[in-house]
């Protein structure tokens, strides 16, 4: 049997959510794609500069913050991104929004992928958000500042309501 690469191992743990033996924790991939604005705004948030973003001069017009890092390649149209590009710059994972319209096919045979759902109906919104936050986090080896991200989200949440009263 032949060695793996880096790339392939992170990949297929990626893929299979294992964890590596000994309790440890899995390896995160090392160059991560995004498709569309949600998906990036929540890897940065997280704290990993993503490789590439689909329409990057529409998420610098668009969304507030975070600001995405000068380095990231512009994947092109949010609906149609350039598949040559993507295929082109080997992502170990691909990480998309689930009722964007995009054919999640198109992606697993370049890479692993991993879906946002804006709303997937089986769970509050909020909570929804919360767990897909937490679930990112440890695939991407950032359970501390997922936990983080959700725990600012809630104070924000709590000042605001606060506030209101």
């Amino acid at each position: 049997m032949a060695a793996l690469t880096r790339r392939q191992y992170l990949a297929g743990l990626a893929a299979t959510g294992l964890a590596l033996p000994g309790g440890m924790a899995r390896a995160a991939p090392a160059r991560v794609v995004c498709l569309e604005w949600t998906s990036a705004e929540l890897v940065v948030s997280l704290g990993l500069s993503p490789l590439a973003v689909g329409d990057t001069r529409g998420y610098g017009d668009w969304v507030q913050g975070p600001a995405l890092p000068q380095a990231t390649i512009d994947l092109g149209s949010r609906s149609e991104p350039n598949l040559e590009l993507l295929r082109e710059l080997r992502p170990d994972l691909i990480v998309g929004a689930y009722g964007y319209g995009l054919d999640e096919n198109s992606f697993t045979r370049l890479a692993p992928t991993f879906n946002v759902p804006f709303y997937s109906g089986k769970a509050p919104p909020y909570a929804q958000a919360q767990q897909v936050t937490l679930q990112l986090g440890d695939m991407l080896g950032r359970r501390t500042e997922a936990e983080n991200l959700v725990g600012r989200t809630e104070a924000s949440i709590a000042q605001a309501r606060a506030r209101l009263e």
